[in-house]
């Protein structure tokens, strides 16, 4: 049996990589009649049948890496742009579990991803909203926790399972809030929709091509900007790292980071090749400033919350020398004069680093990390003549 190295353990989109491998009649590119890509293929899904019969071990594996963090869910995971899938919408539903994570403040976990809720006097803040099957879910939740209505939605980053789940409160007319350059990156997904279904094995019809299907943020912001709602300060930092537009926000009121995508309990998502470039230098920072304010709690949008100041002051920083070894190891090489590819078959993690299980390799490995410091730095030429 061959083989799987660690970039194609964990993902529904890997499973679709290796069926390519495997057999040479199916193709994650190819169309179904109904203009759907990967998933919905026939031919694609035989061939991953296939696959996963002839490697059990993966099945366990996609489940832990898919969930990123989280429990996973088919139904949700090939649908996250559709409000109208009535499976993800149930599986989103049913899967959710509502975790109260301090006074007044909730972390919503449903399959994938997490919402973070906070009450204040004026009404409900929640930061993100979870992918569009999670909506009819979402509004429910928020309606036992608390009678307050919704205030603002912060928006991290403008990524399918962040931004898509609000629409259910829409009627509400909340305030809803991203840096600027979320519209900006939306507006590229949306003119390459037919790139993004391909690449994350969305149906084509659900990714969005204009603003009807998405959320336009109401208000953005540049940079850094703080928020007053219930005589509570709200800050939103932003820093380039999994997107170019993504934020993360502290309550100082509460000691609560809201740590968006920039922490993760695995080696960070900062290599994933089918986005468009991330930023792994300014990812670090980010961490070491959140690690900075010392907070009480931290609250990820992948994974469970983090509730004691010993571990958070023990995580952020170790996941900061991650993307930092490794830019480090990179600059140096590419400065040398060796060839990218051979600069990047040489990144390593140093042992104090590789033997914590925040350097998991579930999502991405320590080289495609790699290669996106270089892309980062250089150009397309790959140093061939």
């Amino acid at each position: 049996m061959k083989k799987c190295s660690p970039f194609f353990r964990h993902t529904l989109a890997v499973a679709l990589t290796l069926s390519q491998l495997y057999t040479s009649t199916a193709n994650a590119h190819d169309q179904d009649e109904r203009g759907d890509f990967g998933i919905n293929n026939p031919a694609v899904a035989a061939a991953r049948a296939q696959v996963f019969k002839a490697n059990p071990q993966m099945a366990q594996s996609i489940k832990e890496g898919g969930g990123f963090g989280s429990e996973l869910s088919y139904a949700v995971a090939n649908s996250m742009y559709s409000r109208t899938n009535q499976a993800a919408i149930a599986d989103a539903r049913a899967k959710l579990r509502i975790e109260p994570v301090a006074p007044r403040t909730w972390l919503l976990r449903f399959p994938i991803v997490n919402v973070v809720v906070f009450e204040t006097d004026e009404g409900l803040v929640l930061v993100d909203s979870g992918y569009a099957p999670a909506g009819p879910g979402l509004a429910e939740a928020l309606k036992k926790i608390s009678s307050k209505p919704v205030h603002t939605v912060i928006f991290t980053h403008f990524h399918a399972d962040h931004a898509f789940g609000a629409w259910t409160l829409l009627d509400q007319k909340p305030q809803i809030i991203a840096e600027q350059r979320f519209i900006t990156q939306m507006e590229l997904d949306m003119r390459s929709n037919g790139l993004i279904a391909r690449n994350n094995q969305q149906s084509v019809a659900d990714v969005p091509s204009n603003w009807d299907n998405a959320i336009r943020p109401t208000t953005t912001f540049h940079g850094k900007t703080t928020l007053r709602i219930g005589k509570e300060d709200f800050v939103l930092t932003h820093a380039r790292g999994e997107t170019e537009d993504q934020i993360w926000v502290s309550v100082p009121s509460r000691q609560i980071v809201a740590s968006a995508d920039y922490f993760q309990g695995f080696l960070p998502n900062a290599g994933n090749g089918k986005r468009r470039q991330r930023y792994p230098e300014e990812w670090a920072q980010a961490l070491r400033e959140m690690a900075s304010l010392k907070p009480l709690l931290l609250l990820p949008a992948h994974g469970p919350a983090i509730s004691q100041p010993e571990e958070i002051q023990d995580r952020l920083p170790a996941q900061a020398k991650i993307p930092e070894s490794i830019s480090t190891q990179v600059v140096k090489g590419l400065n040398s004069g060796q060839r990218r590819d051979l600069v990047i078959d040489k990144v390593a993690l140093p042992a104090e680093l590789a033997s914590r299980p925040d350097t998991r390799e579930l999502y991405v490995s320590v080289r495609d990390i790699g290669r996106m410091v270089v892309s980062e730095y250089s150009g397309w030429w790959d140093d061939i003549p």
